[in-house]
């Protein structure tokens, strides 16, 4: 079944109504979400992800942490999501529990993408799927080449970059098992017209 996946940064909680959006994101069928925001992490912000983490507890919604393993560790987080950069999966398993999910990007590389075919990794994250403001310099995912590897793996997919509710229903997204979204999702207003355009995208 496929799943919006809001990815939190730190203009999202910038926000003076943060937590108000994250309870509305989860009553509206949200049951993952990551916390990606620019280091470091200082007290306020530690702050403001623990409020995330007790929402998302009360609401049985997992909260995976992007890129650290220490602060994913730090916080008891349930997962954490990992780039090509960044620590190896077999590191993430070992130092967060094998309880844990984690997630891995590969960008629009299917190359690199099945070398993560493993036990240890939940997800893999293709993008970007649109031009986006996000990021720099990033490539636009030439779709077919994930279809292929889908084909060939039981490893759940991801897709991200760009989407937003303009391109939602585009079809370059039906095969991926998570949408994830980070700049759509900051106001409520946009959450119910995606979580709309979502459940009509779902039923075609």
């Amino acid at each position: 079944m496929r799943k919006i996946y809001p990815i939190i940064d730190n203009d999202f909680l910038k926000k003076n109504n943060f937590h108000k959006i994250v309870h509305f994101l989860i009553k509206n069928n949200i049951n993952m979400i990551q916390i990606r925001v620019s280091k470091p992490y200082t007290y306020k912000l530690l702050k403001k992800i623990l409020l995330v983490k007790k929402i998302c507890i009360k609401n049985n919604c997992k909260l995976i942490i992007n890129n650290d393993l220490l602060i994913a560790k730090f916080l008891n987080a349930d997962g954490v999501h990992i780039g090509q950069n960044d620590s190896s999966p077999l590191m993430a398993n070992k130092i967060l529990g094998s309880n844990k999910i984690i997630g891995v990007s590969c960008g629009n590389n299917v190359r690199i993408a099945s070398n993560y075919t493993n036990p240890y990794v939940k997800y893999i994250s293709f993008g970007s799927a649109f031009k986006t403001k996000t990021k720099k310099n990033i490539k636009v995912l030439k779709i077919s080449n994930v279809y292929d590897y889908k084909l060939d793996s039981k490893t759940e997919t991801c897709i991200i970059g760009g989407i937003n509710a303009n391109n939602l229903s585009d079809k370059i997204l039906n095969k991926f098992d998570l949408i994830a979204m980070s700049s759509a999702i900051r106001n409520i207003p946009d959450i119910i017209k995606i979580n709309k355009l979502y459940k009509k995208f779902c039923d075609e």
